[in-house]
């Protein structure tokens, strides 16, 4: 028996999906494939964020940043400074 190839099998199934129908800059109707909220990912809107306080502690716990300007960076180059300063004066006496 011939078996059908799976793209075959699934894309009516991926055509049959929901679509976000929101409308768009030219004014025609969002093709995109719905999301659980009905609205596609460009149209679902932006996330509002943690409600529960345990969710805002997660958060703030998980914030991250380049370590530029981070306090931690900062002592380090006060030290790297302070070791380049002393073997400047090290050279200069000898």
């Amino acid at each position: 028996m011939h078996r059908l190839p799976d793209w075959r099998i699934t894309l009516p199934l991926a055509q049959a999906c929901l679509r976000c129908g929101a409308r768009t800059r030219s004014g025609a109707a969002c093709k995109a494939s719905a999301m659980l909220d009905g609205r596609c990912r460009m149209h679902g809107g932006k996330s509002t964020g943690p409600k529960t306080a345990e969710g805002l502690e997660r958060i703030r716990r998980a914030r991250t940043r380049h370590g530029c300007y981070s306090e931690e960076y900062r002592r380090m180059m006060k030290a790297v400074r302070a070791l380049s300063a002393d073997a400047s004066r090290l050279i200069d006496e000898t």
